[in-house]
């Protein structure tokens, strides 16, 4: 049994859609493949939106209780020209966040297909941090070590015969509160009398 080549077998029939490329064989065709589709004459898209300019995770830190944060949007695209729906969880490419860690995700969607991709990125917006307590001359900071996103407390401690920790008290108490200021400026232990 003897197969005749037809038109509708070979590349003369132009098969090729979405820029394939058409070599002829015996009594068929063959395509090389162009990237994002599929099928026999890769008629199918199979290629996600493409974004580009997908931001960085933001870390920004307020001396106040909200605090405006802008970011860039992310660019979505179709190599293939096919029509996007985008959506956010924010309207806008800024936002006045309260303190806390927040997460901004932007997608697209192939209308024709349902081809998704997304761009997800973090926010995090802390109180402006405590510098540092010196350690003073004959004597100690001992400081919280939990949680001092959100202010600090710290016992200035003089060693005994020096001041200001009189014998008998625990010492002096420093607190930096949200706004990364201490309460008090701290001190040196100078020598009692």
């Amino acid at each position: 049994m003897s197969h005749v080549f037809t038109d509708a077998e070979s590349c003369q029939s132009s098969p090729c859609i979405n820029q394939g490329t058409c070599t002829n064989l015996i009594a068929d065709f063959h395509f090389a493949c162009v990237h994002g589709l599929s099928g026999k004459t890769y008629e199918k898209d199979v290629h996600p939106p493409v974004v580009n300019k997908c931001p960085s995770d933001i870390r920004v830190n307020a001396t106040e209780k909200t605090h405006l944060v802008s970011w860039t949007k992310p660019i979505f695209s179709d190599p293939k020209g096919t029509e996007l729906l985008l959506l956010s969880n924010y309207e806008t490419p800024s936002y006045t966040f309260p303190w806390g860690d927040f997460t901004i995700k932007y997608s697209a969607t192939k209308l024709k297909n349902g081809l998704q991709n997304m761009c997800v990125f973090n926010i995090s917006v802390k109180p402006t941090p405590c510098d540092p307590l010196p350690v003073p001359k004959h004597g100690a900071i001992l400081c919280n070590d939990w949680s001092t996103d959100y202010g600090q407390v710290c016992l200035l401690v003089c060693m005994r015969t020096y001041s200001p920790s009189p014998p008998g008290k625990l010492g002096s108490w420093k607190i930096c509160g949200d706004d990364g200021r201490w309460s008090q400026t701290p001190s040196d232990c100078g020598r009692n009398l």
